[in-house]
C-alpha cells in the first residue's frame, strides 16, 4: 500500500478517535501521522521541507504530549524560518522580526506567540507571491491556527475540528512541490 494512502487512513482513525474521546490512542495516531510525513519529508530530497518538518514535528510533540506550550511554539516558530528562507529567500527579514517583536510587545501575550503570528503570515505572505501552489495548505493552517487559539482562549472546539484542518495542511504541505 502506498504511503498516501496509509497516511490518510491514519488521518480517518485520528478523527474516528476524536469524536468517540479516545485521546491516548489519538494523539498516538496524530503522531503517528507526523512521524510519517516526517519520513516523506526526508525521502522528497528538499532540505528545507524537511528541517522544517523536522521543526514542527518536535513542536507538535510538546503540543500533544507536554504542557510546553511556549516551547512548542518556539520550535513551530523556528519551522516557519525556515520556511519563509524556502519561499522566499530571505534570510536578513527573519532577526529583524524577533527584535521588531520584542521591542514592540507591550499587549502581555506572550512574547513567542506573537512572533510566531508574525512569521506564520510572512510565510503565508511569500507562498502567495512565490509558491501560490502552497497557499491552499498554508491556508489550512491558518484556519487551524485561529481555531486553535479560540479554543485555548475562549470556545470549547473538540480537537477532531483541530485536524480537519491541520492533518491535510501538513499533508499538502510536505506532498506539493515548491517550485516557484
Amino acid at each position: 500500500m502506498k504511503i498516501q494512502k496509509k497516511i490518510l487512513i491514519v488521518f480517518l482513525l485520528i478523527i474516528i478517535t476524536d469524536i468517540f474521546k479516545w485521546f491516548l490512542f489519538s494523539d498516538i495516531l496524530k503522531y503517528s501521522f507526523i512521524i510519517m510525513l516526517l519520513i516523506s519529508a526526508y525521502f522528497s530530497k528538499d532540505k528545507l521541507l524537511f528541517s522544517a518538518f523536522f521543526m514542527s514535528s518536535l513542536a507538535d510533540f510538546m503540543l500533544i504530549f507536554t504542557s510546553k506550550y511556549q516551547l512548542g511554539m518556539l520550535f513551530f516558530s523556528i519551522a516557519f524560518c525556515i520556511y519563509i528562507i524556502r519561499h522566499s529567500g530571505q534570510k536578513l527579514l527573519i532577526p529583524i522580526i524577533f527584535l521588531a517583536v520584542f521591542i514592540l510587545n507591550k499587549t502581555g501575550i506572550p512574547y513567542i506567540y506573537i512572533v510566531y503570528v508574525c512569521l506564520f503570515y510572512i510565510n503565508l505572505y511569500y507562498v502567495f507571491k512565490n509558491c501560490r501552489r502552497l497557499f491552499l495548505p498554508f491556508f489550512l493552517f491558518a484556519i487551524c491556527d485561529i481555531i486553535t487559539a479560540l479554543r485555548f482562549y475562549c470556545i470549547k472546539i473538540p480537537s477532531y475540528v483541530i485536524w480537519m484542518f491541520y492533518a491535510p495542511a501538513i499533508y499538502l504541505i510536505v506532498f506539493t512541490p515548491a517550485t516557484m
